[in-house]
Protein backbone atom coordinates (compact mmCIF):
# COMPACT_ATOMS: atom_id res chain seq x y z
CA UNK A 1 0.00 0.00 0.00
CA UNK A 2 1.17 3.67 -0.62
CA UNK A 3 3.16 4.65 2.31
CA UNK A 4 1.36 7.08 4.82
CA UNK A 5 3.23 9.50 7.27
CA UNK A 6 0.31 9.46 9.86
CA UNK A 7 0.55 5.38 9.80
CA UNK A 8 4.32 5.31 9.96
CA UNK A 9 4.45 7.33 12.87
CA UNK A 10 1.65 5.50 14.88
CA UNK A 11 3.06 2.30 14.61
CA UNK A 12 6.92 3.64 15.13
CA UNK A 13 5.75 4.81 18.79
CA UNK A 14 3.82 1.78 19.22
CA UNK A 15 6.93 -0.09 18.57
CA UNK A 16 8.97 2.14 20.76
CA UNK A 17 6.59 1.20 23.78
CA UNK A 18 6.88 -2.58 23.54
CA UNK A 19 11.32 -1.37 23.36
CA UNK A 20 11.94 -0.64 26.59
CA UNK A 21 14.23 -3.60 27.11
CA UNK A 22 15.94 -2.08 23.83
CA UNK A 23 16.26 1.37 24.91
CA UNK A 24 17.56 0.18 28.17
CA UNK A 25 20.36 -1.95 26.55
CA UNK A 26 21.31 0.48 23.79
CA UNK A 27 21.33 3.87 26.32
CA UNK A 28 23.53 1.64 29.00
CA UNK A 29 25.83 0.27 26.10
CA UNK A 30 26.56 4.01 25.05
CA UNK A 31 27.30 5.26 28.56
CA UNK A 32 29.48 2.88 30.09
CA UNK A 33 31.67 2.90 26.48
CA UNK A 34 31.65 6.85 27.50
CA UNK A 35 32.47 6.33 31.26
CA UNK A 36 35.36 3.71 30.34
CA UNK A 37 36.78 6.12 28.18
CA UNK A 38 36.50 9.08 30.36
CA UNK A 39 38.34 6.79 33.25
CA UNK A 40 41.10 5.76 30.65
CA UNK A 41 41.58 9.68 29.90
CA UNK A 42 41.66 10.64 33.42
CA UNK A 43 44.22 8.05 33.82
CA UNK A 44 46.34 9.61 31.82
CA UNK A 45 46.93 12.61 34.55
CA UNK A 46 45.80 15.45 32.50
CA UNK A 47 46.79 19.05 33.42
CA UNK A 48 43.94 21.62 34.95
CA UNK A 49 41.45 23.55 32.49
CA UNK A 50 42.03 26.76 33.23
CA UNK A 51 39.24 29.40 31.45
CA UNK A 52 39.63 30.75 28.17
CA UNK A 53 41.51 34.02 28.80
CA UNK A 54 42.04 33.74 32.28
CA UNK A 55 45.39 34.61 33.49
CA UNK A 56 47.96 33.54 36.47
CA UNK A 57 46.87 35.42 39.75
CA UNK A 58 49.37 37.84 40.64
CA UNK A 59 50.67 38.09 44.58
CA UNK A 60 49.01 40.69 46.71
CA UNK A 61 51.23 43.49 47.12
CA UNK A 62 52.93 43.88 50.73
CA UNK A 63 51.24 46.74 52.94
CA UNK A 64 53.96 49.89 52.53
CA UNK A 65 53.78 52.08 56.08
CA UNK A 66 53.20 55.53 55.92
CA UNK A 67 56.00 57.68 56.17
CA UNK A 68 56.22 59.45 59.51
CA UNK A 69 55.64 63.22 59.62
CA UNK A 70 58.53 65.29 60.24
CA UNK A 71 58.98 66.87 63.58
CA UNK A 72 58.90 70.82 63.61
CA UNK A 73 60.55 72.39 65.96
CA UNK A 74 59.26 74.78 68.66
CA UNK A 75 60.04 78.11 68.00
CA UNK A 76 62.32 79.46 70.87
CA UNK A 77 62.24 83.74 69.90
CA UNK A 78 60.60 85.43 72.72
CA UNK A 79 59.51 88.10 70.13
CA UNK A 80 57.16 85.11 68.42
CA UNK A 81 54.15 85.23 69.00
CA UNK A 82 52.38 81.72 70.00
CA UNK A 83 50.11 79.89 67.45
CA UNK A 84 46.44 80.30 67.98
CA UNK A 85 45.06 76.06 69.00
CA UNK A 86 43.38 76.04 65.60
CA UNK A 87 46.08 77.41 62.80
CA UNK A 88 47.34 74.78 60.58
CA UNK A 89 51.04 73.92 60.58
CA UNK A 90 53.57 75.97 58.84
CA UNK A 91 53.29 75.45 55.28
CA UNK A 92 56.93 74.35 54.46
CA UNK A 93 56.24 71.23 56.38
CA UNK A 94 52.65 70.15 55.54
CA UNK A 95 54.56 69.83 51.64
CA UNK A 96 57.04 68.23 52.19
CA UNK A 97 54.68 65.83 54.45
CA UNK A 98 52.74 65.33 51.15
CA UNK A 99 55.15 65.11 48.63
CA UNK A 100 57.17 62.42 50.61
CA UNK A 101 53.78 60.58 51.27
CA UNK A 102 53.06 60.57 46.98
CA UNK A 103 56.63 59.83 46.05
CA UNK A 104 56.59 56.73 48.15
CA UNK A 105 53.46 55.30 47.43
CA UNK A 106 54.00 56.12 43.68
CA UNK A 107 56.94 53.31 43.83
CA UNK A 108 55.39 49.82 42.51
CA UNK A 109 56.29 47.03 45.63
CA UNK A 110 59.39 44.92 44.65
CA UNK A 111 58.31 41.26 44.50
CA UNK A 112 61.31 38.32 45.05
CA UNK A 113 62.14 36.45 42.38
CA UNK A 114 61.09 33.33 43.86
CA UNK A 115 57.93 33.94 44.53
CA UNK A 116 56.95 35.55 40.61
CA UNK A 117 53.71 33.76 39.05
CA UNK A 118 54.86 31.61 36.29
CA UNK A 119 54.81 32.73 32.73
CA UNK A 120 51.04 32.43 30.76
CA UNK A 121 52.19 29.77 28.40
CA UNK A 122 53.30 27.52 30.79
CA UNK A 123 49.55 25.67 31.15
CA UNK A 124 49.57 25.69 27.24
CA UNK A 125 52.91 23.98 26.58
CA UNK A 126 51.88 21.33 29.99
CA UNK A 127 48.37 20.86 27.19
CA UNK A 128 50.54 19.97 24.47
CA UNK A 129 53.07 18.16 26.07
CA UNK A 130 50.05 16.32 27.38
CA UNK A 131 48.52 15.72 23.76
CA UNK A 132 51.64 14.40 22.11
CA UNK A 133 51.73 11.65 25.19
CA UNK A 134 47.87 10.43 24.90
CA UNK A 135 46.68 10.78 21.15
CA UNK A 136 47.30 7.31 20.61
CA UNK A 137 44.97 6.44 23.49
CA UNK A 138 42.73 9.22 22.16
CA UNK A 139 42.66 7.79 18.65
CA UNK A 140 41.92 4.13 19.87
CA UNK A 141 38.69 6.17 22.21
CA UNK A 142 37.12 7.54 18.61
CA UNK A 143 37.71 4.16 16.47
CA UNK A 144 36.17 2.05 19.39
CA UNK A 145 33.02 4.87 19.60
CA UNK A 146 32.52 4.42 16.19
CA UNK A 147 32.96 0.84 16.09
CA UNK A 148 29.83 0.37 19.00
CA UNK A 149 27.87 3.27 17.40
CA UNK A 150 28.11 1.21 13.92
CA UNK A 151 27.34 -2.39 15.66
CA UNK A 152 24.73 -0.28 18.19
CA UNK A 153 22.61 1.22 14.99
CA UNK A 154 22.91 -2.31 13.36
CA UNK A 155 21.49 -4.05 16.34
CA UNK A 156 18.97 -1.40 16.84
CA UNK A 157 17.73 -1.60 13.10
CA UNK A 158 17.34 -5.08 13.40
CA UNK A 159 15.54 -5.33 16.46
CA UNK A 160 12.82 -2.80 15.78
CA UNK A 161 12.51 -4.26 12.89
CA UNK A 162 11.71 -7.45 14.20
CA UNK A 163 9.08 -5.35 16.25
CA UNK A 164 7.34 -3.85 13.59
CA UNK A 165 6.95 -7.66 12.22
CA UNK A 166 5.41 -8.78 15.27
CA UNK A 167 8.44 -10.98 15.55
CA UNK A 168 10.14 -12.10 18.45
CA UNK A 169 13.02 -9.13 19.64
CA UNK A 170 14.83 -10.26 22.42
CA UNK A 171 18.16 -8.45 23.41
CA UNK A 172 20.27 -10.95 22.23
CA UNK A 173 18.86 -9.34 18.99
CA UNK A 174 20.63 -6.57 18.64
CA UNK A 175 24.17 -8.40 19.04
CA UNK A 176 23.22 -10.89 16.49
CA UNK A 177 21.74 -7.84 13.84
CA UNK A 178 24.49 -5.40 14.52
CA UNK A 179 27.31 -8.52 13.92
CA UNK A 180 25.54 -9.65 10.77
CA UNK A 181 25.71 -5.92 9.27
CA UNK A 182 28.87 -4.93 10.76
CA UNK A 183 31.17 -4.79 7.57
CA UNK A 184 28.40 -3.50 5.93
CA UNK A 185 27.20 -0.88 7.82
CA UNK A 186 31.04 0.15 8.18
CA UNK A 187 31.65 0.84 4.56
CA UNK A 188 28.16 2.83 4.65
CA UNK A 189 29.82 5.17 6.93
CA UNK A 190 33.25 5.10 5.79
CA UNK A 191 31.30 5.93 2.34
CA UNK A 192 29.65 8.76 3.83
CA UNK A 193 32.64 10.37 5.79
CA UNK A 194 34.40 10.26 2.42
CA UNK A 195 31.88 11.85 0.47
CA UNK A 196 31.90 14.90 3.71
CA UNK A 197 35.56 15.02 3.11
CA UNK A 198 35.16 15.31 -0.55
CA UNK A 199 32.65 18.31 -0.13
CA UNK A 200 34.79 19.89 2.71
CA UNK A 201 37.69 19.72 -0.21
CA UNK A 202 35.26 21.38 -2.69
CA UNK A 203 34.72 24.55 -0.11
CA UNK A 204 38.25 24.84 0.47
CA UNK A 205 38.68 25.34 -3.54
CA UNK A 206 36.26 27.76 -3.90
CA UNK A 207 37.05 29.48 -0.92
CA UNK A 208 40.65 29.81 -2.55
CA UNK A 209 39.38 30.71 -5.84
CA UNK A 210 37.31 33.37 -4.47
CA UNK A 211 40.09 35.03 -2.56
CA UNK A 212 41.60 37.26 -5.40
CA UNK A 213 38.01 39.00 -6.05
CA UNK A 214 36.67 41.84 -4.11
CA UNK A 215 35.12 41.79 -0.45
CA UNK A 216 31.99 42.38 -1.51
CA UNK A 217 31.64 40.43 -4.45
CA UNK A 218 33.41 37.57 -2.44
CA UNK A 219 30.89 37.58 0.10
CA UNK A 220 27.59 37.46 -1.79
CA UNK A 221 29.43 34.11 -3.71
CA UNK A 222 30.21 32.73 -0.28
CA UNK A 223 26.64 33.23 0.70
CA UNK A 224 25.09 32.00 -2.46
CA UNK A 225 27.31 28.91 -2.69
CA UNK A 226 26.11 28.45 1.31
CA UNK A 227 23.05 27.89 0.20
CA UNK A 228 23.03 26.00 -2.73
CA UNK A 229 25.05 23.67 -0.67
CA UNK A 230 22.21 23.69 2.19
CA UNK A 231 19.68 22.55 -0.48
CA UNK A 232 21.73 20.27 -2.24
CA UNK A 233 22.30 18.97 1.26
CA UNK A 234 18.58 18.81 2.53
CA UNK A 235 17.70 17.39 -0.38
CA UNK A 236 20.48 14.61 -0.50
CA UNK A 237 19.37 13.43 3.07
CA UNK A 238 16.35 12.72 2.58
CA UNK A 239 17.03 10.45 -0.70
CA UNK A 240 19.48 8.93 1.68
CA UNK A 241 16.58 8.25 4.46
CA UNK A 242 16.63 4.57 4.37
CA UNK A 243 20.23 3.48 3.52
CA UNK A 244 21.34 2.28 6.32
CA UNK A 245 17.60 0.49 6.78
CA UNK A 246 18.06 -1.32 3.89
CA UNK A 247 21.71 -1.98 4.47
CA UNK A 248 20.20 -4.31 7.53
CA UNK A 249 16.59 -5.00 6.49
CA UNK A 250 17.89 -6.20 3.01
CA UNK A 251 20.99 -7.27 3.94
CA UNK A 252 22.69 -5.87 0.91
CA UNK A 253 26.01 -3.92 0.80
CA UNK A 254 26.49 -0.24 0.94
CA UNK A 255 26.06 0.81 -2.45
CA UNK A 256 23.43 -1.40 -3.12
CA UNK A 257 22.03 0.25 0.10
CA UNK A 258 22.28 3.57 -1.35
CA UNK A 259 20.39 2.56 -4.62
CA UNK A 260 17.51 0.74 -2.55
CA UNK A 261 17.30 4.19 -1.24
CA UNK A 262 17.39 6.01 -3.88
CA UNK A 263 14.33 4.12 -5.69
CA UNK A 264 12.12 3.92 -2.06
CA UNK A 265 12.18 7.65 -2.36
CA UNK A 266 11.68 8.18 -5.87
CA UNK A 267 8.39 10.15 -6.01
CA UNK A 268 7.88 10.36 -2.67
CA UNK A 269 10.66 13.50 -1.30
CA UNK A 270 7.72 15.13 0.00
CA UNK A 271 6.54 12.42 2.03
CA UNK A 272 9.44 11.32 3.45
CA UNK A 273 10.49 15.02 4.33
CA UNK A 274 7.43 15.72 6.28
CA UNK A 275 7.61 12.23 7.92
CA UNK A 276 11.30 13.89 9.30
CA UNK A 277 9.97 17.42 9.91
CA UNK A 278 7.07 15.83 11.86
CA UNK A 279 9.40 13.92 14.23
CA UNK A 280 11.65 16.73 14.51
CA UNK A 281 8.74 18.88 15.42
CA UNK A 282 7.61 16.09 18.15
CA UNK A 283 11.28 16.37 19.35
CA UNK A 284 12.22 19.68 19.67
CA UNK A 285 8.65 20.28 21.61
CA UNK A 286 9.73 17.74 24.15
CA UNK A 287 13.46 19.33 24.95
CA UNK A 288 11.22 22.60 25.11
CA UNK A 289 9.18 21.05 27.60
CA UNK A 290 11.66 19.62 29.67
CA UNK A 291 13.85 22.96 29.24
CA UNK A 292 11.13 25.09 30.81
CA UNK A 293 10.45 22.72 33.93
CA UNK A 294 14.57 23.18 34.19
CA UNK A 295 14.06 27.01 33.51
CA UNK A 296 10.92 27.02 36.32
CA UNK A 297 13.92 25.18 38.99
CA UNK A 298 16.08 28.36 38.69
CA UNK A 299 13.39 30.57 38.98
CA UNK A 300 12.95 28.75 42.48
CA UNK A 301 16.06 28.63 43.73
CA UNK A 302 17.20 26.80 46.64
CA UNK A 303 17.05 22.58 46.51
CA UNK A 304 14.04 23.27 44.06
CA UNK A 305 16.58 24.04 41.50
CA UNK A 306 18.92 21.15 42.16
CA UNK A 307 15.68 18.53 42.10
CA UNK A 308 13.86 20.05 38.85
CA UNK A 309 17.24 19.99 37.22
CA UNK A 310 18.45 16.89 37.78
CA UNK A 311 15.25 15.20 37.05
CA UNK A 312 14.66 17.10 33.88
CA UNK A 313 17.87 16.26 32.39
CA UNK A 314 17.64 12.74 33.29
CA UNK A 315 13.69 12.13 31.69
CA UNK A 316 14.84 14.37 29.06
CA UNK A 317 17.68 12.04 28.08
CA UNK A 318 15.56 8.97 28.50
CA UNK A 319 12.63 10.78 26.14
CA UNK A 320 15.00 11.56 23.88
CA UNK A 321 16.35 8.16 23.37
CA UNK A 322 12.54 6.54 23.35
CA UNK A 323 12.02 9.26 20.73
CA UNK A 324 14.77 8.12 18.69
CA UNK A 325 13.40 4.27 18.79
CA UNK A 326 10.01 6.05 17.53
CA UNK A 327 11.47 7.74 14.95
CA UNK A 328 13.75 4.98 13.55
CA UNK A 329 10.86 2.22 13.78
CA UNK A 330 8.62 4.77 11.76
CA UNK A 331 11.03 4.98 8.97
CA UNK A 332 11.65 1.32 9.10
CA UNK A 333 7.41 0.99 8.91
CA UNK A 334 7.31 3.66 5.83
CA UNK A 335 10.39 2.16 4.08
CA UNK A 336 8.47 -1.36 4.54
CA UNK A 337 5.40 -0.18 3.00
CA UNK A 338 6.99 1.35 -0.16
CA UNK A 339 8.51 -2.29 -0.64
CA UNK A 340 5.06 -3.84 -0.25
CA UNK A 341 3.71 -1.11 -3.18
CA UNK A 342 6.55 -1.67 -5.38
CA UNK A 343 6.26 -5.35 -4.83
CA UNK A 344 2.12 -5.36 -5.27
CA UNK A 345 2.73 -3.37 -8.69
CA UNK A 346 4.86 -5.22 -9.78
CA UNK A 347 2.68 -8.40 -9.87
Amino acid sequence: MEPRIGSALSAGFRAANRSWAGIGFFGGTMLLVMVVSLFAIAATNPPALRPAGEEPAALPAPAVPAPAAPAVEPSVSPAAPAPAPDSAPPAAASDVNLFNQLETASQPPAIPADTAPPPADEHDRAVRAWLGRVWPLALFIVLVMLAVNVWLSGGQIGYLAARINGQPAPLALFWQEGARAFGRLLGAWALMMGSGIAVLLVLALASALLAPLPEGVRRVLGWLVLLALGAAGAWLLVRLSFWFIAVVVDRVGPVAGLKTSWRATKGRWLKTAGLGLLIGLISVGVSLAFGLVEGLGNLIGGAAAVVLGVGANLTGLVASLYIGFAALAAYIRFYQDVKGQGAASSV
